[in-house]
């Protein structure tokens, strides 16, 4: 008996074909509305698709009617989409008809019990590839700490000395940061301190959010104008989850004909490797820079032929991703006179903008600024053209004492080998006004800047032109041109040229010649000529290494007179300092500073250079001198308390921090030695190593009688789940032993116990000495 389904439309038809009674010249025949299928023989084959050799043996049928039938999974693991046609249900398997398969070719060979499929490439599923894959981060939680971050400056110039003194407190936990910024003066017999700013700040990298409480500024969005405050601010903050891309993407299609393998290249730097099977590909979240760049896609297939897509990509924080949104909302009072006054608040306020990716080249932006004074609104359109220009159009209407409107656009096309060039123009009416305006000023009535670049072979050339028509006091035109050339690896040269337009003539000329003597110090020399003077210029400049030690800074200028500022600088560990003196219009001055910080981890004080971003501590208890590293980088070795300080960890970002076995004493236990850190932004972290001491030794167990342990008697430490077997003469090696320890020896059907105190020792496998097993 054989069992046939036949598949077919609306209708799915089982029948059962017996020998006896319609089995004819061994053929089973069905016939249904007309359709015969006639089972002729099966087929096994070798196949080779596309010219590539499958390295399997695929069963196949053929029909009475010539046609060849193949296997519904075997369609799948070709990646060939499955047709929409009849099919048949052969020894429980369903098989479609090759006829289906529309454009495809084959050719069997019946001696060497092959077949060659030649499929195009339509008849492929498409095969996708993710570029770029976002992985969200979780720091470590902070616990309660502490840093104080200083900067004494003190200058003097012919007789007149001010001492000044920056001071930053933080205080951080689990609930956020808490920091205060003040600044002390001494002048003479004028002794100030003025409060610059107090805000608490909480991170929410969950939900990519940050809540602030205290001294801010505004988010001002596409026309707006950021202005300081005291009070509440709720916003987006892409910033607390780096890998998070929220700008689009480019994407990418090809097709390859044959199993290939494709490299993905952003800006001439691979970034992604895949194998694919032959078809249709896509490539998306291709990881890009913000600005123009390029995308090459190389698709390799298995005979080593190449093809190369190109795609001119363009990547700007201006656009977001569709239905990706952010927001900022502010409350509070305006904050006047900063860095003069420490609590000069007047009108209370309310802010909000909010940004939403309608699609990969269109973004929508509005923006409310509500107080009792004045109330404004008005909304952006951020536009993508042609992958290359970037077009900016907003427009604002303000109520105050009376109407007022502001219209905005600018757009820019970027390049990196080719002509540069764009506009920003702004146009208010008189009575606008938005936040940070003063009472009684007006805003320019007409703003513009105008730029293009020509690169020229190894030369770039910039023309810019700047226009303020101010609104009761004189406008502004001026043109400005600068050309750069590398004339070789380490010698550069820079033209800039300055003129205004209107009023009286007031034009400059700089010609500067840079030579990089190696990767810190640099030599130029240069010249300028202006409308009232000219002089020449010479500088020798040492930069700060990223460790410690020295700089310098020799700038000195001759003209009518002789005018210089020379500083010489050096960096510790726990502090940067400079000294400088300096002659310009016939007075000479001088002035020392000297920055660093203190900080608290865990009842722990260290000393370092200022801090400015998050930081942490190794601790390593009971090791001295090991070097620690920071992304394979030296920053110091354990003091005598084992403790280490690691200034400058990146907030939210995976910061590398290790150690090297060959650096830990040989009694050492080590789990791991390299650890993973994330921390909340100015905030601390203690790292813990998981390394401790080895607690074990070899000990002699003898009985009551003197005699040894029998060799083979198992040995079992009170907490610990491993045996230790017994040697010869009792000798028995354990390990994992606490301070206090409770031990059991077995040996057929006898027992013993003894106790065992432990001590640290320095040597790699003591003797712990001969005890008695009662």
């Amino acid at each position: 008996m054989w069992k046939l389904n036949l598949i077919g439309g609306p209708y799915t038809l089982r029948l059962k074909c017996k020998k006896k009674k319609i089995f004819f010249f061994g053929l089973c025949v069905f016939v249904i509305s007309g359709y015969a299928a006639v089972i002729k023989k099966e087929l096994l084959l070798a196949v080779k698709l596309n010219g590539t050799d499958l390295n399997r043996i695929v069963l196949f049928i053929e029909t009475s009617d010539g046609q060849l039938w193949i296997e519904q999974d075997e369609i799948k693991s070709m990646h060939l989409k499955l047709p929409q046609a009849k099919s048949l249900v052969y020894k429980q398997h369903t098989f479609y008809p090759f006829s289906a398969l529309k454009n495809i070719k084959y050719q069997v060979n019946h001696q060497n019990l092959n077949i060659a499929i030649e499929a195009p490439p339509s008849l492929f599923i498409s095969n996708h590839i993710e570029g770029y894959q976002f992985f969200k981060l979780t720091p470590q939680v902070s616990r309660l700490g502490g840093f104080l971050n200083y900067d004494f400056n003190d200058q003097s110039t012919q007789g007149y000395q001010q001492l000044n003194a920056l001071l930053e407190a933080g205080i951080f936990n689990q609930y956020g940061v808490l920091t205060n910024t003040e600044l002390a003066q001494i002048a003479g017999s004028v002794h100030k301190k003025i409060r610059l700013s107090t805000t608490w700040t909480k991170d929410m990298p969950d939900t990519m959010q940050t809540l602030r409480l205290g001294d801010a500024f505004t988010n001002p969005g596409m026309w707006g104008q950021s202005v300081g405050y005291g009070g509440l601010q709720w916003g987006t903050n892409f910033s607390t989850q780096p890998n998070f891309i929220p700008f689009p993407l480019p994407e990418m299609r090809g097709v390859a004909t044959i199993p290939s393998s494709v490299d993905l290249y952003v800006n001439n730097a691979l970034v992604a490797k895949s194998n694919i099977p032959s078809g249709p590909f896509s490539i998306t979240n291709i990881p890009t820079i913000t600005g123009e760049g390029s995308v090459n896609v190389v698709v390799t297939d298995i005979l080593g032929r190449q093809q190369i897509i190109n795609l001119p990509s363009y990547g700007s924080n201006a656009l977001l991703k569709p239905n990706l949104t952010s927001h900022s909302y502010e409350i509070g009072y305006l904050r006047n006179n900063f860095g003069i006054e420490s609590n000069d608040y007047s009108q209370l306020f309310f802010s909000t903008t909010q940004r939403f990716g309608i699609s990969d080249t269109y973004t929508h932006e509005w923006r409310t600024e509500l107080s009792r004074q004045l109330q404004t609104i008005g909304q952006g359109e951020t536009v993508l053209i042609k992958n290359t220009y970037l077009l900016n159009v907003s427009a604002a209407v303000s109520h105050a004492a009376g109407m007022g409107v502001l219209g905005l656009l600018s757009i820019q096309h970027l390049s990196a080998i080719q002509m540069t060039y764009g506009m920003n123009l702004q146009v208010t009416s008189r009575k606008f006004v938005r936040l940070g305006l003063q009472p009684g000023t007006f805003m320019p009535s007409v703003q513009s800047q105008w730029f293009i670049g020509i690169p020229v072979r190894d030369v770039t050339y910039n023309i810019g032109f700047t226009q303020q028509i101010n609104r009761g006091q004189p406008s502004t035109r001026f043109l400005t041109f600068t050309a750069n050339k590398i004339i070789s690896h380490n010698w550069a040269l820079n033209v800039t040229g300055l003129s205004n337009i209107g009023g009286a003539v007031n034009k400059s000329i700089f010609l500067t010649l840079t030579h990089a003597l190696d990767d810190r110090t640099t030599l130029s020399s240069g010249a300028v000529a202006q409308t009232q003077a000219s002089q020449a210029q010479f500088q020798l400049q040492r930069s700060l290494p990223t460790d410690t030690g020295y700089g310098y800074n020799f700038n000195i200028a001759q003209g009518s007179q002789l005018n210089y500022l020379n500083t010489l600088s050096a960096q510790s560990n726990v502090g940067n300092y400079y000294a400088t003196a300096a002659r310009q219009a016939a007075q000479t001055g001088f002035q020392w500073d000297a920055s660093g910080a203190v900080s608290l981890l865990e009842k722990h004080v260290y000393f370092s250079r200022s801090l400015t971003n998050s930081f942490g501590a190794v601790s390593l208890p009971g090791y001295q001198n090991v070097n620690v590293y920071l992304n394979n980088q030296i920053i110091g070795k354990t003091n005598d308390s084992g403790n280490v300080f690691v200034p400058a960890l990146l907030p939210y970002n995976k910061n590398v921090v290790s150690i090297k076995p060959t650096d830990l004493p040989l009694n050492a236990t080590i789990e791991k030695t390299e650890l993973d850190i994330i921390p909340y932004y100015r905030s601390g972290v203690v790292i813990h190593f998981p390394i401790y001491p080895a607690a074990d030794g070899m000990a002699e167990l003898v009985l009551p009688t003197g005699q040894p342990l029998p060799a083979g008697a198992v040995v079992k430490i009170s907490g610990n789940e491993k045996d230790f077997p017994v040697g010869e003469n009792g000798v028995t090696y354990l390990s994992g032993l606490q301070e206090k320890n409770h031990l059991r020896a077995e040996w057929g059907n006898t027992h013993c116990a003894f106790d065992l105190t432990y001590k640290i020792t320095a040597e790699p496998i003591p003797n712990l000495g001969t005890y008695v097993c009662k």
